[in-house]
């Protein structure tokens, strides 16, 4: 029917169709929601991702983003918190990178020179936050993998999940809200020297958003291997032994300007804040957006 309207109108549509556009997915959402325990959810699996084929995004009303951040607080609530936890530490991570080594964001769009750099930012502050939170949107195309709790994956299954870059760069490729995203998408589980991670057909070297795509891949390790509540079949470890880890692979698994950085005590409290208390806020507000999707419960 919208599809129709446009063709006929051209691109504005009357609120009444933004507002249906809009409330679809939410709907979508709140079933799915109230259906993760039941014998309805691999039909919802299937639904969601049909309905992320098919779906279109229109002025005015719900973009691509937003469906996907709402899908996965519905389906995967670990993978939510994850994803702005990344968000958050690739923030806190590119603020003391712009202070210390502005150099190292040349050759961001727009930015030719360490001048540029400094006019430019507070846009690649909000561009590190956008590409941190959405990149693991692959995953919404395996949530039946990924909710697996209380054991490793099996290898066929392991295999599925190494399919989430690609998957989730083909998915930001077809939208204006996330297009620009999607080097980061495919690239944050590849190595700082490309020689290991995946999927090693991407030149992530070759990327304009390399830095970005290097901060993404730390923040992602960090929230991973230190959350002992969205992961049950692992410990978490502490920060300290995670430092240690990194600074093992620095040059090679993981950018070495990085590790260097996690010799800064000021930067070691500002991520182990965000891992404390801040990841403890981050899950109270996920609690309550659920309650809110489900029209029942108690916010906290």
């Amino acid at each position: 029917m919208i599809e129709e309207f446009r063709k006929k109108n051209g691109s504005f549509l009357p609120e009444s169709l933004l507002a249906l556009q809009r409330r679809i997915p939410y709907e979508m959402m709140h079933y799915y929601s109230l259906a993760r325990t039941g014998n309805m959810t691999t039909t919802f699996i299937g639904n969601l991702c049909n309905f992320l084929d098919d779906f279109q995004e229109i002025p005015g009303g719900m973009q691509c983003s937003e469906l996907c951040i709402r899908a996965l607080v519905a389906i995967h609530p670990p993978t939510y918190v994850h994803s702005n936890m990344v968000a958050q530490i690739s923030l806190c991570l590119t603020r003391h990178l712009l202070g210390s080594k502005p150099e190292l964001f040349v050759g961001f769009p727009g930015c030719g020179d360490v001048d540029a750099v400094v006019e430019a930012q507070d846009r690649i502050l909000t561009y590190t936050y956008q590409a941190a939170l959405y990149h693991d949107i692959g995953k919404l195309t395996i949530i039946d993998i990924i909710a697996m709790y209380g054991r490793r994956l099996l290898d066929t299954e392991f295999l599925q999940l190494k399919k989430h870059p690609d998957n989730g760069a083909e998915l930001a490729l077809r939208f204006d809200s996330l297009k620009d995203y999607a080097d980061v998408i495919r690239g944050h589980h590849l190595w700082y020297d490309g020689s290991r991670g995946y999927p090693l057909d991407f030149k992530a070297s070759e990327s304009p958003y390399k830095t970005i795509i290097d901060i993404v891949t730390v923040a992602d390790c960090m929230d991973a291997a230190t959350d002992r509540v969205g992961r049950s079949y692992s410990r978490g470890k502490n920060l300290d032994e995670l430092i240690k880890e990194l600074q093992e692979g620095a040059g090679t698994h993981y950018a070495p300007y990085l590790c260097e950085l996690l010799t800064n005590p000021i930067a070691v409290a500002d991520i182990r804040y965000l891992l404390d208390e801040g990841r403890s806020r981050l899950y109270r507000e996920t609690y309550n957006r659920l309650v809110e999707l489900l029209g029942r419960g108690r916010s906290i």
